[in-house]
């Protein structure tokens, strides 16, 4: 900073401030300048750790605070206080060059007490007609109107700087904005997320809550038609178990996602089953409840494996039904061994009916497209269950070929080497359950 320079610079940290300043008196240390600092305790002990330690002992040190109280008059500084005690520390015009730094002007500032602030700010080039000194003066950048900028800035040498200052004073206040407008978003997003929560516990606890009721309703029902009360009875209470089966089926869907959402899975009974037979009897079920679609069976190889038998029943049983409620005409399940991994078994559902492409990705979704009748979680949670075995279900679908439903899962709990010798070799390892021979 070339001498009888008198700038002014605008800081948000105080870190920010430090590394200024610091850099400013080092700079002119090494030019040497003697180096004059009014500035707050906190400031002052921050900035002798910038300096030197020679030059740090031979600086003038001031408090900001004290000295400013020395300086004031009432609500204004004092033009004959002022010369005496701020000329003292900067020495005689004949010294050599002087460095200073002072922040006795943003003290006023923040004190509200802006008209003094400039006044000082006027008794500063006041004494630089006297003695050659440089000086930097700061403010902290915040509170500042656009007519405020440019009064510090025209009491000071860098005028020029007036239209950046305030470009960065705008985009501060910006930041300020967008911070609290993200803050409120994440409030938002965790209040969300808690009700989201509460709602999905409800739900599991009401699911479970229902059950034995229902449990009473069905098996009462159930009975009362078995009892020969006539026609009329019969058929009422044929009813009420239908609609109370419905009813638990949805229950069940609704334990179902409260598991996934809290656990993650579903939980798995497994046992060693074939799951060419596990087709075969969802084909013979959906067959008599939907004579207009033609449902046929294919398999081969070995096609047994370590697996929840109930939950695949569902997962197939959802597959079909949702193909059949939407228009099927002709399903195939074909079971067959994975050909280049004997540690997997793949089943092919395919079936005449397409999806509509804009309904293909909102299929596995919960409450998505093609769900089936109930709550809409039924393919949702047939995902769940192969994901939940370590296999996977995917769907194409295709005017030309019609939708194919693809679910590939592991023999086993883990698709280990042991796993893959049984399957290769027709004999099961030591440490494996045995494999029903006929199917190997």
């Amino acid at each position: 900073m070339p001498a009888q320079d008198h700038v002014v610079q605008f800081y948000d940290t105080d870190d920010q401030l430090v590394g200024i300043v610091g850099a400013y008196l080092a700079a002119g240390v090494a030019h040497g300048e003697h180096a004059v600092v009014i500035a707050t305790p906190p400031h002052r002990a921050a900035l002798l750790q910038q300096l030197p330690e020679p030059e740090a002992a031979r600086a003038t040190f001031l408090d900001a605070r004290a000295t400013l109280d020395e300086l004031m008059v009432g609500d204004s500084p004092d033009w004959s206080r002022f010369e005496r005690i701020v000329g003292a520390a900067l020495g005689s015009s004949d010294r050599s060059p002087v460095r200073a730094y002072g922040e006795m002007v943003d003290l006023l500032w923040r004190d509200d007490k802006r008209a003094a602030a400039l006044q000082l700010e006027g008794y500063w080039n006041r004494l630089r007609d006297a003695r050659a000194f440089s000086l930097l003066c700061t403010y902290r950048a915040t509170g500042f109107a656009r007519d405020e900028f440019r009064e510090v800035c025209a009491a000071h040498g860098n005028e020029h700087d007036l239209e950046l200052v305030h470009e960065l004073a705008a985009k501060r206040q910006l930041e300020s904005a967008l911070r609290d407008a993200l803050s409120r978003e994440q409030a938002l997003r965790i209040d969300a997320e808690r009700h989201v929560e509460f709602v999905e516990a409800f739900c599991g606890a009401l699911a479970h809550t229902l059950r034995n009721p229902l449990g009473a309703i069905l098996m009462g029902s159930k009975h009362l038609a078995r009892q020969g009360l006539g026609e009329r009875a019969t058929t009422l209470a044929t009813r009420i178990a239908t609609s109370a089966e419905h009813m638990s089926r949805m229950i069940d869907e609704l334990v179902d996602l409260a598991t996934v959402r809290t656990t993650g899975t579903l939980p798995l009974d497994r046992t060693h089953l074939d799951l060419a037979d596990i087709c075969e009897r969802v084909a013979t079920e959906h067959e008599a409840s939907a004579p207009r679609c033609r449902l046929a069976l294919e398999s081969s190889g070995n096609t047994v494996g370590l697996w929840d038998r109930d939950r695949l029943m569902q997962c197939f049983g959802s597959v079909v039904g949702n193909a059949i409620a939407h228009g099927a005409t002709t399903c195939t399940l074909q079971v067959t061994a994975d050909r280049h991994d004997p540690a997997w078994v793949v089943a092919e559902i395919w079936s005449s009916a397409a999806i509509p492409a804009e309904l293909l990705a909102s299929v596995f979704e919960p409450f998505g497209a093609l769900q089936g009748p109930g709550l809409g979680l039924t393919m949702f949670i047939s995902r769940q269950i192969a994901l939940a075995h370590g296999g996977t279900l995917e769907l194409t679908s295709t005017s030309a070929d019609g939708t194919r439903a693809i679910v590939r899962l592991p023999r086993f709990p883990s698709t280990s080497q042991a796993a893959s010798e049984v399957c290769a070799s027709g004999k099961p390892a030591a440490a494996q359950p045995l494999v029903p021979p006929s199917r190997l």
